[in-house]
């Protein structure tokens, strides 16, 4: 049936409020170092205009006067690919990471033991 909609629509929320809505999760102290830090990473972000746009948004969802910075680098479309080479060629990398197995094993708590420093 074509007339079928899909209701999951309903809970989708923006780029901008996401982002909004995460920085107010944090201290109120992060909250101008966190707009002023935004990197934008991956193949959609390099839609025209998408920068311009995401800023022009924000704009209207921060408090008035809030520095708001995003750095959209020209060779964004593989920066998280090759960050994530970085970080696993890190000699702490082993230490840090968590297999399947350990996960299963152990569940959340071996995040908290590994990571509580």
């Amino acid at each position: 049936n074509t007339n079928n909609t899909n209701n999951n629509n309903n809970n989708l929320i923006s780029i901008q409020q996401m982002l909004t809505n995460s920085i107010l999760k944090c201290d109120i102290d992060a909250h101008k170092d966190l707009y002023s830090n935004i990197v934008l990473t991956g193949g959609t972000t390099l839609l025209h205009g998408f920068s311009q746009r995401l800023l022009n948004e924000l704009k209207t969802l921060a408090y008035p006067n809030i520095p708001i910075k995003i750095s959209a680098e020209p060779d964004r479309l593989f920066s998280n690919w090759i960050g994530g080479s970085i970080l696993s060629s890190l000699s702490v990398f082993d230490q840090l990471s968590i297999t399947k197995s350990q996960y299963k094993e152990e569940g959340l708590s071996i995040i908290k033991r590994k990571h509580s420093n």
